[in-house]
This record gives C-alpha cells, structure tokens and sequence, in this order.
C-alpha cells in the first residue's frame, strides 16, 4: 500500500521539478540595441526665407534637416509573453547651406553667408512589451512596444555669423514593432518599425551673449516626431 501511494507522489515530484526547470529556462531579461535611420514627419517652416534670394538653398537644407540617423536600446524584463522595461532613444540631425543670398530690404545691399545646423533629442523611458514566437520551431518572433517618457533637446545653429543655442524639455512616447530571427537560444537579428513623437512647447533661447525662454504656441513649437526604420541585435538571458 505504501508502494502505491509512494509512486504517484514521486511522479508528482519530478513533474513539478522539471516544470521548475522549464519554467527556469526561459527568457527572463531581453537586452536590445538597434540603429537606422528616420524621417521627421512634422511640417517644417522656411521662417525669413521670404528675405533670402536663393530660396532653393533653403529648401535642400530643410529637406536635409528632415532625415534623423537613430541610435536606440532597451532592456526588458519578460513574464510568459509580454514585458516591462527601460527604453533609450537617441535622435540626431544636421543640415548645411553655403552662400545664401540675404536681400536686406535696403535697395542696395545684399548678404551673403552659411548657415549649419545641429540636432540632437534624448530620450529615455518606461516600456511596455508584448512577444509572440512562431515558424518553424519557433525561430521567428513578433515583439511590439510602448514606451512614454522623457524628452531632452539640444539644436545648434550658425546663420549668418549669428550662434544660437536652443535647449528643451518636453515629454515623448515611442511605438514600435518588428520581426526577430532567433540565430541561437540567446541571441536574434531583428527589424523594427517605430514612430517617436515629442513637441517642445517651452525652450531655452541663447545667443552667446543673454539667454531667454520662450513660449511657443501649436504654430511654432518645435515637433522632432519622426517614423524611422531600425536593426539589430537582441540578447536574451535563461533561455
């Protein structure tokens, strides 16, 4: 009699030891870098073009400004199928235009110089993950994301021999979405799909020389929002 109770309770217990173990193996901490490249979506404006002669000169430079390389990383905690998470973003682009032709509005006299900008949007905050395996065995993956957080700008400029400074904070929230390929039990190449979004309302104004905050309204604020394209490498530990 206590064979047949001793038995059961025995396969009971290695059940639970290799549930345990199973349970154990899987991916618990997701560690993710990427890099690619964006597109600011936001309108842009030609601001005193109207007084520069060669306007086309304006036109490339804005076009130029437009196109964002993207550096991001995140690190997720992961439950059965979804995820909680750190998620880093770092945005940048510049411009240059030669010999603008500046009419001065005098009749007589005209200006001619460069201007050259820089742009650089920090962003860090907290993620939300969801992931799906499928294909054969289960080398392929879907994993989706959403983050909100905080927004850090910096925008260097030089028009004219005139430096500007312009610095800002302003909350953002990333969405993204991609495909991983799982190379081996901890590490896959994926591609994603993302859209940043983020206006900076209220910015820091310096010229060298006084500095001043300006309010901006929903015509001038600064919008760096951009949808991007980005691929990498992604490391899973307890596989």
């Amino acid at each position: 009699m206590k064979q047949k109770i001793l038995l059961p309770t025995l396969l009971l217990l290695i059940s639970v030891s290799l549930s345990a173990q199973t349970e154990y193996k899987m991916p618990r901490l997701r560690i993710s870098t990427s890099g690619g490249l964006g597109y600011l979506v936001a309108e842009g404006s030609t601001g005193d073009a109207g007084s520069i002669v060669n306007v086309e000169k304006i036109t490339q430079f804005n076009n130029d400004l437009r196109w964002t390389p993207s550096l991001n990383a995140d690190v997720h905690y992961l439950f059965k199928d979804w995820g909680l998470g750190v998620k880093y973003i770092f945005n940048t682009s510049s411009a240059t235009a030669t010999d603008l032709i500046v009419d001065v509005q005098d009749n007589q006299h005209y200006l001619v110089g460069d201007a050259l900008e820089k742009m650089y949007v920090n962003y860090v905050g907290l993620s939300v993950s969801g992931q799906y395996r499928f294909g054969r065995e289960e080398r392929f993956q879907f994993f989706a994301s959403s983050s909100g957080g905080y927004a850090r700008l910096r925008d260097e400029s030089h028009v004219l021999m005139r430096n500007m400074l312009i610095t800002g904070n302003a909350y953002g929230v990333n969405y993204e979405m991609g495909i991983e390929y799982f190379l081996n039990s901890n590490f896959s190449w994926g591609l994603n799909t993302a859209f940043f979004w983020t206006n900076f309302y209220t910015v820091k104004v310096t010229d060298g020389i006084s500095t001043e905050v300006k309010k901006l309204g929903r015509e001038d604020n600064i919008n760096v929002s951009n949808v991007n394209l980005t691929t990498g490498l992604r490391y899973y530990i307890n596989k």
